[in-house]
């Protein structure tokens, strides 16, 4: 579906295209990693051209209840919600082994410091994926919504994903799992980006209009709380923040170093053109004046040889009246 927003590029929404042919999902460290190669392949302007307005904290109300983000993301300019796609970001059990890549060359930061490589701890799984739609099931329970005005960039989405996947890739039932995930996820978003607009589950308007969840007995259940157990408190949060800013500042610095190459490289390119334009227009003018020189000489000599054809004429002429006449005078030139 291309949207009707305008792009400089053929294809507007590449960021999304990576995403087109995993019907399964990418690994979020792969995605973040694809999007650094598309950066440093089309430059920082490429950044801001897909936007998003807002973020969404599903929960399923089918066992076992999984909850995940899905953001509402668009190309920049894009008029109405026939142009939007959905980018969903969730948490999953993974395999013993290690199977995704990471950004973790991009930040000092390192994994979950619980883990060791000895564990027999599973992996987290943590996937995004590209939806028309922004939920699994119709039944599916809306229990956040951020809504974002100016809007975030989905690179901003994706490194905060892969920031949490850094920071906790070890899938625990009890601390680590899907509900650890979207919560956290959307406590970042709330104190990183602060203009953010949270609808949460106390408005009956907002309830009644997106289908929100009430919450029970005044406390929520959504979102790092399972069965009574807070899966992310204050402090890490804070931690993840920090190493969030430090992801989005060295992807950032990654980045810019890179066009900052590139602009070199294109600086020594056109200093190397005009160097090649001047030369080229030194042999031009070496060679017109050589061929200037080349075509007075040859004009001189055919204007030379005229003459001489006209003084021979001019000879053969006074012979000819000479000998008519019989007369006796010199000859120019005897």
């Amino acid at each position: 579906m291309s949207p009707s927003g305008t792009s400089d590029y053929d294809d507007p929404w590449p960021e999304l295209s990576i995403l087109d042919s995993e019907d399964k999902g990418m690994a979020i460290g792969q995605y973040c990693r694809s999007l650094h190669l598309l950066y440093k392949a089309e430059g920082s302007d490429r950044m801001e051209k897909v936007i998003v307005r807002e973020v969404r904290l599903y929960k399923a109300r089918k066992s076992p209840e999984h909850e995940y983000i899905s953001a509402k993301v668009c190309v920049a300019g894009c008029l109405d919600d026939a142009d939007s796609r959905y980018v969903l970001f969730e948490r999953f059990k993974g395999s013993r082994s290690k199977g995704s890549f990471s950004l973790s060359s991009l930040h000092k930061s390192k994994s979950n410091p619980d883990y060791s490589d000895s564990s027999p701890a599973f992996y987290a799984n943590d996937k995004v994926r590209i939806r028309n739609k922004p939920h699994y099931d119709d039944q599916d329970e809306v229990h956040r919504i951020l809504s974002f005005d100016p809007p975030l960039h989905l690179y901003q989405l994706a490194l905060l994903a892969c920031t949490i996947h850094d920071s906790s890739d070890v899938y625990d039932m009890l601390k680590s799992n899907c509900y650890f995930y979207a919560g956290i996820f959307v406590k970042v978003l709330e104190k990183v980006f602060t203009w953010g607009a949270l609808h949460t589950t106390g408005s009956p308007a907002v309830e009644g209009a997106n289908s929100l969840v009430r919450k029970k007995s005044g406390k929520d259940k959504a979102g790092t709380t399972w069965l009574g157990i807070n899966l992310a408190g204050n402090d890490e949060t804070l931690r993840i923040i920090a190493q969030f800013d430090e992801t989005t500042d060295n992807f950032m610095k990654a980045i810019d170093a890179n066009e900052a190459i590139a602009k070199a490289a294109e600086r020594e390119r056109i200093v190397q053109e005009k160097h090649r334009a001047e030369e080229e227009l030194k042999i031009a003018i070496l060679a017109f004046q050589l061929e200037a020189e080349q075509e007075g000489a040859r004009k001189a000599e055919e204007a030379q040889a005229a003459f001489a054809l006209r003084v021979s004429a001019q000879q053969a002429e006074l012979r000819r009246v000479r000998k008519r006449h019989k007369l006796h005078f010199p000859l120019y030139g005897n």
